[in-house]
């Protein structure tokens, strides 16, 4: 359903199996829409492509109330953000600054082997933000 939720809105799905990595995303990946409807019970897509109108339609489901109430403010938190991102323009977050980071001091060198290993410590510390945001969200650390 994913796969067909991006198409639809000419985006590039991301899974476990992609070849793009996640640090090598851009703002054209994500693709677009006409119109985005969230309400309590389903979310409503609403794309152009080829002079015709496509639509998709997600069911949240939930056991409780306050489940629910949870995932539809998730769901307008993820809007927001888009909305955001349209308006200022996007910039890497979510540790990807870090890890670029990290990946530069990674092969830093130097003389004395005490400050070799100090940097390295600090490489591995910058890349756990990145590390856990993964684990949260129940995908693999690339």
């Amino acid at each position: 359903m994913l796969g067909r939720i991006a198409r639809m809105c000419r985006a590039y799905p991301f899974s476990d199996f992609s070849p793009v990595k996640l640090e090598d995303i851009q703002f054209e990946h994500l693709g677009s829409c006409i119109r985005l409807t969230v309400d309590e019970f389903e979310t409503n897509i609403v794309s152009k492509a080829n002079e015709s109108s496509k639509n998709a339609i997600i069911h949240v489901g939930s056991t409780s109330e306050t489940e629910t109430l949870e995932l539809f403010d998730k769901a307008v938190d993820a809007l927001n953000s888009v909305r955001s991102a349209q308006k200022s323009g996007v910039v890497a977050g979510g540790g990807i600054t870090y890890l670029r980071i990290s990946q530069l001091l990674e092969s830093f060198k130097h003389d004395n082997e005490d400050v070799e290993q100090g940097v390295k410590c600090i490489a591995l510390a910058l890349k756990q933000p990145l590390k856990k945001l993964m684990q949260l969200s129940q995908m693999p650390y690339l």
